[in-house]
Parts: structure tokens; sequence; C-alpha cells
């Protein structure tokens, strides 16, 4: 099948685990893919050599370069502007796409040949100590509605969207000041600028979690920085939809909701620091009742303590109740 060409672009830190299974999900793709470019994003274990071998393997068809800016953002950026496809596939270096996801969104292309990004789902794996393999926690499904896709998260992702280089350098490329949601942000930008969507709905991308990424977080402050990065997510979502005159008081509440919610799994998630999280509740004027703290506690509760685990009842009703002390009333 003749079509437009297509970069892929993988930034790696530290991925020395990983990094090989997501470069190979790439060159089994169906469709020809005319580089693969590896930025190096300061890693300090094995990550490079592997990069390298592949390049030594591959001469024509690997491109290495680093980033030394710390971001994911930057790294892709790097590889945007270096890549030399009309499409790019970004793909990160714990994820991998099966061999048949770019040629069906080529031939989507092909049948809307005004398409600037086509939108695809994924699916979400966390790996099961108890069951020793990775399971599905999230098959997230797409939207072609605008207003429900960045409500509810239904336009796809980074590795599953198929990008159109022209259209991202439209914008002004990936933002670096966003730490999470990076395609949301690309996305609402490529909204804003009326750029065309087309929606493909095979689900051909697999992204992996790690244990640490769906309960405990690594840093406290990079975590309370999250929920400061949605905060402006949201704000960004509703100057959208006053712009395009879609804004209601149905639209409102439903991002009343969403932001609801993350406040509270961030008080909850981030007690010890909770006088943190309760201001920047009281600097983005965040009202939460204690109502919706007990609608939210035992969620949090459950993906918490029970959540892949053997006794997942059991954790669980002994955790709901010892850990009652933070359900107290925000001021």
């Amino acid at each position: 099948m003749l079509g437009p060409t297509v970069s892929v672009i993988i930034p790696y830190f530290n991925s020395e685990k990983t990094l090989s299974r997501a470069i190979e999900s790439v060159l089994n793709q169906r469709y020809p893919i005319l580089e693969i470019i590896l930025i190096d994003n300061n890693s300090i274990d094995d990550s490079r050599r592997i990069a390298c071998e592949y390049s030594k393997k591959y001469p024509d068809k690997f491109l290495l370069l680093s980033e030394t800016i710390q971001n994911a953002n930057a790294a892709r950026n790097k590889g945007l502007f270096a890549a030399r496809g009309l499409w790019l596939q970004f793909l990160d270096s714990d994820d991998e796409i099966m061999p048949d996801k770019i040629s069906g969104q080529i031939s989507c292309i092909m049948e809307e040949d005004d398409a600037e990004v086509v939108v695809s789902p994924y699916t979400r794996l966390f790996f099961s100590v108890t069951k020793n393999t990775w399971i599905p926690i999230v098959k997230r499904e797409i939207s072609t509605d605008f207003v429900s896709g960045l409500l509810h998260s239904q336009l796809g992702c980074t590795i599953s969207n198929l990008w159109q280089k022209k259209a991202l350098i439209d914008v002004g490329g990936w933002d670096n000041n966003l730490t999470s949601g990076q395609e949301y942000g690309m996305l609402i930008n490529l909204i804003m600028h009326n750029k065309k969507f087309a929606f493909l709905d095979e689900n051909k991308s697999i992204a992996y979690l790690s244990d640490d990424s769906i309960t405990q977080p690594k840093n406290p402050e990079k975590e309370i920085n999250l929920f400061i990065n949605r905060l402006k997510y949201t704000e960004k979502i509703k100057k959208l939809f006053v712009e395009k005159g879609l804004f209601n008081k149905e639209i409102q509440a439903k991002l009343d909701d969403i932001v609801l919610k993350n406040y509270i799994l961030t008080y909850f998630r981030l007690y010890k620091l909770k006088d943190k999280v309760l201001s920047v509740g009281r600097q983005y004027n965040i009202h939460l009742s204690f109502k919706y703290q007990l609608k939210m506690y035992p969620h949090y509760i459950y993906s918490k303590y029970a959540f892949n685990t053997k006794y997942k009842y059991v954790n669980f009703a002994w955790h709901f109740f010892g850990h009652l002390y933070m359900l107290m009333p925000l001021k």
C-alpha cells in the first residue's frame, strides 16, 4: 500500500528493561516506517547501549538524538522537528503497538485525506502480582464528540493517535510546561486551531503501568504539581468551550465534578501533606462538601489497599475502617 511517510519517535529515560519491546513493536509494523527516532532524555542505565545496538543493526532506519531538558514533551519536540515523515507515531519507551496499528490508521487517512490527527482507543495494563501476569485495568474507548471526548478522556492518547507533523508544528509543538495529560493539552490546541480529526475505533496500542504508578506516588510534591496541571487542564477546556460557543451549565457541572474528584483523591493520597493540598484548593476556589468525601472514600481505599491483592474484600474492610480519620470536613 502506497501512502504518506511515517516517522516513529521514542523518547527514553532509564528504560533498559522495556526499550527493546517498544522498538520491536515498531520494527514489526506492516506499514513501512521511514525512520525510528530514539531520543535519550538523560538516561544513566543501559538504555543508550540498547539504542546504539539497534542503530548499528539498522543504520538506515534509526536516528539517535538526545535531549538534556528532563521533560517528556521536550524530548518529543526534539523528535518532532527532526522527523522527515509527514505523519508521526509517538511511542513511550515502556509501551508497544500492534503490527497493524499504523497501517490501519494510514488507511483511515487515505479515506479522509484532509485528516490531521487520527484518534484511536488504547488499553492500559497493570501487572498483577497475585496472578503473575499483566491484566487490563482500562480499555479506553473513543468519542467522536469533542465535548464528551475532552471531559471523559476519550480522544485517545499520545501513543494511540497518529499525528500529522505539520499540524503539530502549526500549534507550536508539545507544551514543555505540562508534566501530565500532555496529549490533551495538544488535543485542545489542535481543536482551537480547527484541525481536522479522523476517528478509527481499533484498539492497537498498549500502555503498561507499574505498581507504584497506580497506588502510591513516588514524589508527593510532584503529585501536587500533577493536581495543579489537571486544574489548569479543566480551565483550558472551559476556555475552549466558551470560544466555540459550546459552554453551558451542564458542562460546568461536569467540569466541577472532575475537579472535585481529583481534589479529594489527591487529598487522600497525600494526606500527610493535606495542608498543601488544601492550600491549592483555596487558591483555585474549590469548595468540597463532606458528602463528596464520603462518596470518593471507598474508591480510594479499594484502589490503594484492595486492588491486586489476594484477599481484596478483607483488605478493603480493614483499611476502610482503619483510615476513617481522613474523613474530616474540609474548610
